[in-house]
Formats: structure tokens, sequence, C-alpha cells
């Protein structure tokens, strides 16, 4: 069986840890490495103050998926509507 190895760069440590957490519940064998590639302690980085990050997205973040859609739908209806026009 092949190994695969995907990496992600990131200065932000919450964001680091928020990816680890991610793929650890996805069900991946995640770790942090700093620049030089050594893999870090994770009670290490605990001690910055920071053990869990939880985001919640915005009413605008959660609203952008459907309205995106709606917006191509609308821009085909009124392209199907001029078409039909020239049509006629």
């Amino acid at each position: 069986m092949e190994t695969w190895r995907v990496k992600s760069q990131t200065d932000d440590l919450a964001n680091a840890l928020e990816i680890l957490g991610d793929w650890r519940a996805k069900g991946y064998t995640a770790w942090i490495e700093n620049e030089n590639g050594e893999v870090l302690d994770e009670r290490s980085l605990e001690d910055t103050g920071i053990t869990s990050v939880k985001t919640t997205r915005t009413f605008l973040e959660w609203l952008g998926g459907p309205l995106f859609i709606s917006a191509f739908i609308l821009a085909g209806l009124v392209m199907l509507y001029f078409v039909g026009l020239w049509v006629d």
C-alpha cells in the first residue's frame, strides 16, 4: 500500500491547530512541524494558551453559498429571456 503525504503551511498557530484537529477528525494521522521539518510537541503548543479552536460562520458567510447559486440561476433565466426575444 502506498503512503501519501499532504502538507499545509500557515503562519497562524490557531489555524494550524484547527487544521490538525480537522484532519484527525477525518481519520488521518496528522502532526505539526516547524520550518526545519522537526515535529513539534503539542503540549508545548498548549503552553501558548491556545488549547482548542472553534470556528463559527457568520450569517453573511452562511448566506454566501445560496446567494451565489441564486445569482447564476437568475443570470441563466435572464439569458433565456433575451434569447427568446431575439428568436421571436
